[in-house]
């Protein structure tokens, strides 16, 4: 009989718990701050197979100067063209 009442007591806990509703996480919503670049509307898509090992090299120089290698890309074509 005690094992009874004990049953009934855990079948109890078990209905009161799942009885409760889960308090639902509030997530926080901020702005993304847009980065300055070009706007897509001044920008055309460029497809360009490079060598290996410039590749390495230019990788290597964005990640020194922490910025994209698309900046990079753009700087030396601008300073070979400007220059």
């Amino acid at each position: 009989m005690a094992k009874t009442s004990i049953d009934k007591s855990l079948f109890n806990d078990l209905k009161e718990t799942l009885a409760q509703t889960p308090e639902t996480p509030t997530q926080k919503i901020t702005a993304i701050e847009e980065k300055k670049t070009l706007l897509r509307d001044e920008e055309a898509p460029f497809t360009l197979w490079v060598p290996k090992t410039l590749m390495k090299q230019i990788k290597m120089k964005a990640l020194e100067e922490d910025v994209s290698i698309k900046e990079v890309i753009i700087a030396a074509i601008k300073k070979d063209i400007l220059n």
